[in-house]
């Protein structure tokens, strides 16, 4: 996927003649590291893995920067920053973005949605249960025959 390691960010305000959408990220919240004030060429990000459900990268900041992907900010995926979690941000109204500190960074993101957990856990007490009255209905039906 296309990224960009953004060095600052700022309010969108539309008759703003200085926004340039293609070197300012637009976020939906506040993050929770601000990345630094000065302005800087996007730098490069590189991809490791590349997978359904699991990406891992690495980037080097020269300041505290903003990560921006071109991914859809969709519920579910579990993301760390040198080992830490981290939290994602609604960035550009659809995509997904996170904070970097200045230096170099590790990043790992991994599909892992709760709803995927529940079901999972919901199957296999269904498959479980099923086997058991299986179980219980050829057991009886042996005695009954007897």
């Amino acid at each position: 996927p296309r990224s960009t390691l953004f060095p600052y960010t700022t309010l969108f305000r539309s008759k703003d003649a200085t926004f340039d959408p293609r070197r300012t990220a637009i976020l939906m919240e506040t993050p929770s590291q601000p990345p630094a004030a000065a302005p800087a060429a996007p730098e490069p990000v590189t991809f490791d893995v590349y997978e359904a459900g699991h990406m891992e990268f690495h980037v080097h900041a020269e300041t505290n920067a903003f990560l921006v992907l071109s991914e859809v900010n969709y519920p579910g995926w579990e993301v760390t920053v040198n080992g830490q979690p981290v939290e994602t941000y609604r960035t550009d109204w659809m995509i997904r973005g996170l904070s970097v500190a200045a230096g170099d960074s590790r990043i790992v993101m991994r599909y892992a949605p709760r709803s995927f957990q529940v079901g999972a856990i919901l199957t296999l007490l269904a498959f479980a249960g099923t086997l058991l009255a299986l179980l219980w209905v050829a057991r009886n039906s042996h005695s009954a025959s007897q």
